[in-house]
């Protein structure tokens, strides 16, 4: 799981479009899912909300994206979520941020039904 989140799904389909995108953290949860692993990206200019400078000019804001891998029966499955934010990032937020990132996905998966 950590060979295909951290060596192909993040560098394909995030830091291919976003070459900024970096790793700020990662976890091997063997409790959860019979292991599952967990990335922290810090997407600078990766929101999709913008803010309007005084002179009208928009830039997008700073994000960081959570992602769990795991397998279920036969498909291995990635969910995501994203926090953006308008100040700058600290090694403490950071570490808010992927608590609460991973808290919020694990939450969204227990109410998926898998058949």
């Amino acid at each position: 799981m950590k060979s295909t989140l951290v060596n192909q799904y993040v560098p394909e389909e995030i830091v291919a479009n976003l070459p900024e995108a970096q790793i700020e953290y990662s976890e091997y949860m063997a409790k959860i899912f019979e292991g599952s692993y967990f990335v922290l990206l810090y997407m600078p200019g990766g929101s999709r909300i913008y803010k309007t400078g005084n002179n009208g000019t928009a830039t997008k804001l700073d994000a960081y994206r959570g992602l769990i891998a795991f397998i279920n029966g036969d498909f291995l499955y990635i969910v995501s979520s994203q926090r953006t934010f308008m100040d700058g990032r600290t090694t403490s937020f950071m570490k808010q941020e992927a608590v609460a990132l991973k808290q919020m996905i694990l939450d969204f998966v227990e109410t998926m039904e898998f058949h």
